[in-house]
């Protein structure tokens, strides 16, 4: 009985852990939309066929800390 209750927890907590990154997108679904659209940017720099004299690789930086910034935006528990 004891190892049923602990598999029980055990998965319990597996499916808890499961669950919570998807409250979290449900919960944020504006700063979702905002990484999709900077991801899509980042893309978009990525493939770009000159550098602009560096300006470039500098906006793909700032793509990557906004990126950044929302993904700790979404681990907020407010």
């Amino acid at each position: 009985m004891k190892k049923l209750l602990m598999i029980a927890g055990i998965v319990g907590a597996f499916l808890l852990g499961m669950a919570t990154p998807a409250f979290t997108q449900m919960d944020h679904p504006r700063i979702r939309a905002a990484q999709e659209h900077l991801e899509a940017a980042r893309h978009e720099l990525a493939d770009a066929a000159h550098d602009y004299k560096g300006h470039r690789a500098k906006a793909i930086e700032h793509v990557d800390k906004a990126l950044e910034e929302c993904h700790r935006a979404m681990e907020v528990d407010d």
